[in-house]
């Protein structure tokens, strides 16, 4: 079984502490943060464009 994300929004990484993060989770996050950045780098280039 899977869940697809309703939302794509990244987390705040100053409210994460990596130490009491098993490899795993590190990996669902970073994966995560890539999966948004990848979805959403052509709405920020835009913007960063426009001002």
């Amino acid at each position: 079984m899977c869940f697809e994300h309703l939302t794509m929004v990244p987390f705040d990484l100053d409210a994460v502490v990596p130490e009491l993060m098993t490899v795993q989770e590190r990996a669902l996050l970073n994966n995560y943060h890539a999966q948004v950045y990848k979805r959403f780098l052509h709405i920020w280039k835009k913007r960063k464009k426009n001002g």
